[in-house]
C-alpha cells in the first residue's frame, strides 16, 4: 500500500507541479474507484464505448454489478 501512495504521489507531482494537493481531490476518487475494480478482478472501464468512457461522468450506478 505505502508503495502505491509514492506512485501516486510521483504521478501527481509530474502532471500538476506545484498544484497538485489541490488539484487532487477529483482524480483521487476515480483512480481509488480503479484500483477497487482492479482488486474485486472487474474491468475498471464501466462505460459501454470509447466516446462514453471518455466524456461522460462516472456515478453510482456505473459500478453496479450486472
Amino acid at each position: 500500500m505505502e508503495k502505491n501512495v509514492e506512485i501516486w504521489d510521483e504521478y501527481m507531482k509530474t502532471y500538476f507541479g506545484q498544484y497538485y494537493r489541490r488539484s487532487y481531490i477529483g482524480a483521487i476518487q476515480i483512480w481509488y474507484n480503479d484500483q477497487l475494480c482492479k482488486d474485486m478482478g472487474w474491468n475498471p472501464k464501466r462505460k459501454k464505448g470509447f466516446i462514453a468512457e471518455l466524456l461522460e461522468p462516472y456515478g453510482p450506478l456505473d459500478y453496479v454489478s450486472s
